[in-house]
């Protein structure tokens, strides 16, 4: 799609001009391309070089930055991570039964295997792997079902297990400064990580009240109050899961939980043809990163909030930290002298404005832009159009030079309209309703909608295990000679169906519904 950004960028400064006394006006200009995917294959490179170098720094900054950590401090991190570690005083939390009963295949792609899906992973991939801790941890939890067992036997055989020197680094598009920089790990070492990854994560909701699945929407609302009083503020910090060194962890965990964190991790990482030995505990892609920053910055937020649990003036999600804006100071101080860096563009103690976890508030009020990602694709089009369209309800202010500059982008013959409730890359929403038909003295509207139908990989009997295989492994052994199972890792093929819906308008007010026909007839006039 041939669209230059700054058009875009012109387009939404020319929508929000009259505007300019709300504050969500300003914002929109500033990040409607902010994470823009290059369609210069020399500026993506130029981002992942940028990406790598700041991987590198932070790298070399693990192993020689002199840690300065204030001794009540320290002993606070120390006696949370001893609690970590011990369920009591005998009872280790991290214990092999432990660790087995949490294995699982990570989402991603994993170093030695193109599949990502769990079928693809467990039965048709070679095992890769960094420590004999981590393989025989893997080969135990086979073994506790007959199933399990001759269906590694057969992928033993058929592919095999393979020791390699730690994790492989790709870059993935981030914004308009740096690509984002990942490490995929070997394939039973992920396994491993996201097992320690649930064992944290069950220990930050015991001990600190933290439950990560809920978290983003509490750090929001402190943020939204924040904005409003000024008694929340919010911290985020430069490359949080790239600075928690080696040294760091060794001061403050018990030497057993220390070990065996360095069983579990990748001791090194590929850079294009370059091994590079890892000075930090984990790197974005490992499987318990996550948890045990936000276990760290917990312990951090409870000594200078004075609180022990969250949720009681301040609150932790990873790297997106808020605390009360009296311990806004100390709470930076005592991170810098962990070997943090805080990112002081990003974080907010003054003003009306906070920031956290994906929620931008001024007064109270969500002032959140639009981030438009791709714009390669006739589906990329419509998630822009779709998100834009959304922006503009939401907020009164007609973006009809930004919509109607996306409309044309899509080719006469792949436009779709459809109702709201569709998928945003589906089609077009905010559109007059078609003709429609009665059935049951209900009303239904006929329409066309793009979607993405995922192709099968298809083959052969790769496993003869007889009868003793269950659930769908049984069925391809013991049913046909071939057997379609849907792998996520392929490309979708893109077709347009047709449709029925018994809805095509949101529930809006008549305000808004006008607006919506004004932008719909204005975009296509």
């Amino acid at each position: 799609m041939d669209l230059h950004p700054s058009a875009l960028v012109s387009a939404a400064q020319f929508d929000t001009r009259g505007f300019s006394t709300n504050f969500v006006s300003t914002v929109l200009p500033r990040t409607i391309v902010k994470k823009l995917t290059p369609t210069d294959p020399r500026l993506l490179s130029l981002l992942d070089r940028v990406a790598i170098e700041k991987f590198l720094v932070c790298n070399s900054a693990c192993l020689s930055t002199e840690l300065s950590i204030e001794p009540r401090l320290k002993q606070h991190l120390i006696k949370v991570f001893y609690d970590l570690t011990w369920k009591d005083s005998t009872s280790f939390r991290f214990d092999d039964h432990a660790l087995i009963e949490n294995l699982r295949h990570g989402p991603g792609g994993s170093v030695g295997t193109r599949h990502t899906s769990h079928a693809g992973k467990e039965y048709l991939s070679t095992y890769t792997f960094t420590s004999s801790y981590v393989l025989a941890l893997c080969k135990m939890a086979r073994l506790e079902s007959p199933s399990s067992f001759f269906a590694e036997d057969y992928r033993q055989d058929q592919f095999g297990c393979k020791r390699v020197t730690g994790s492989k680094t790709s870059c993935v598009p981030k914004d308009d400064k740096a690509s984002r920089l990942i490490c995929t790990e070997p394939l039973l070492n992920m396994e491993a990580q996201l097992a320690a990854g649930r064992v944290m994560e069950g220990f930050l909701k015991s001990y600190f009240n933290i439950d990560l699945s809920r978290q983003p929407d509490i750090n929001r609302n402190f943020a939204k109050i924040g904005s409003i009083n000024g008694a929340f503020s919010t911290i985020d910090l430069k490359s949080a899961s790239d600075t928690i060194s080696l040294e760091f962890c060794r001061q403050i965990m018990p030497p057993i939980l220390f070990e065996l964190l360095l069983q579990l991790r990748s001791p090194s990482t590929k850079i294009g043809e370059e091994v590079v030995e890892l000075q930090m505990m984990s790197t974005m892609g490992n499987g318990f990163t996550f948890p045990l920053q936000t276990i760290v910055f917990a312990a951090i937020a409870s000594f200078t909030n004075d609180q022990a649990r969250a949720g009681k003036g301040w609150s932790v999600f990873g790297d997106d930290i808020i605390v009360q804006t009296k311990h806004f100071a100390h709470t930076c101080e005592s991170l810098s002298s962990c070997g943090f860096t805080v990112n002081s563009d990003k974080s907010f103690s003054e003003g009306f404005f906070r920031e956290s976890c994906g929620g931008d508030y001024y007064l109270g009020q969500d002032v959140r832009g639009v981030y438009i990602k791709r714009l390669e694709t006739t589906q990329d089009c419509f998630v822009a159009y779709n998100i834009l369209l959304a922006w503009s309800l939401k907020h009164e202010i007609p973006l009809v030079a930004c919509l109607k500059l996306i409309f044309e982008l899509i080719p006469k013959e792949d436009l779709c309209y459809i109702p709201y409730w569709e998928n945003d890359n589906s089609g077009l929403k905010g559109f007059l309703a078609p003709s429609y038909y009665t059935s049951n003295q209900i009303r239904w509207y006929n329409y066309k909608a793009l979607v993405g139908r995922q192709r099968v990989l298809t083959y052969k009997r790769y496993m003869r295990l007889g009868g003793t295989c269950t659930g769908w492994l049984q069925s391809m052994c013991c049913g046909s000679d071939s057997r379609a199972i849907m792998v996520r890792d392929t490309k979708p093929q893109v077709m347009v169906v047709p449709r029925r819906s018994n809805v095509w308008d949101p529930p809006l007010s008549n305000r808004d519904i006008t607006l919506l026909r004004y932008i719909s007839l204005a975009v296509t006039s």
